[in-house]
């Protein structure tokens, strides 16, 4: 606890005239099994006399900022979805992002998958990580191609019907941990596509509503002090 209190009093800014930043040790990145290029770390050192040095790296929060503001935002709004499904669930939108996210936890929702990895080219998960779903001997990839923190993310993905496009969005609910999650799906496969789902869009939004219903069941398992969640609306076209 010293040794991190010490820590934020460090020398990153004097040395690299970075105001935002994230220092992390080696031990931690280590840890978190992080490749420092492919995330974009830059090596540093701190040296304390009773100590010694204490290796780290820094990742630039200021040019990741940048990057984030001057990137266009990718949607589904309401009115371009072909398909939506809300719940309301009594968590906050923290933990239903990270039950979302994280292959290990969708795992343990996901009706029929086998396996659940993700491939995280900048180092964590984020815009250009691709989520791999497989269903026996289906793999479903789902691309990560914008993510905004706990309020929405977006991924293209190809599955029985066709090319979609889905936005996850998390909407707080007054006050205490309750959120609103709306998966909105758009087809984007083209006039094929829209007779494809005359044949396998019952089965479609059969599976959805499954997966719905396994990712509740799954928060209320792992939190039971959470009020019982309620199925607000499904609608399709």
């Amino acid at each position: 606890m010293v040794l991190a209190h010490r820590l934020l009093k460090n020398s990153v800014t004097e040395l690299t005239g970075l105001d935002g930043y994230a220092l992390l040790t080696a031990a931690c990145v280590d840890g978190l099994a992080i490749d420092p290029p492919a995330a974009g770390l830059q090596e540093h050192r701190e040296r304390y006399d009773d100590v010694g040095d204490v290796d780290g790296w820094v990742l630039d929060l200021e040019h990741r900022w940048r990057d984030e503001q001057e990137r266009g935002a990718i949607a589904v709004s309401p009115e371009a979805a072909d398909m939506i499904l809300i719940e309301d669930l009594a968590v906050s939108p923290a933990v239903v992002w990270d039950a979302m996210t994280d292959p290990k936890k969708q795992m343990l929702w996901r009706i029929g998958a086998d396996a659940v990895d993700m491939d995280n080219p900048g180092g964590a998960r984020g815009v250009g990580s691709t989520t791999h779903c497989v269903h026996g001997k289906t793999t479903i990839a789902q691309e990560i191609l914008d993510w905004k923190p706990y309020s929405y993310y977006t991924y293209s993905e190809r599955n029985p019907v066709g090319m979609c496009l889905w936005t996850v969005a998390l909407e707080p609910l007054g006050e205490g941990d309750r959120t609103r999650m709306r998966w909105l799906v758009k087809l984007t496969g083209g006039g094929a596509q829209r007779v494809a789902m005359m044949v396998f869009g019952r089965r479609m939004k059969k599976v959805l509503n499954a997966n719905l219903e396994g990712f509740a069941d799954y928060l209320a398992r792992t939190y039971p002090r959470a009020a019982a969640p309620s199925r607000v609306s499904s609608s399709s076209v």
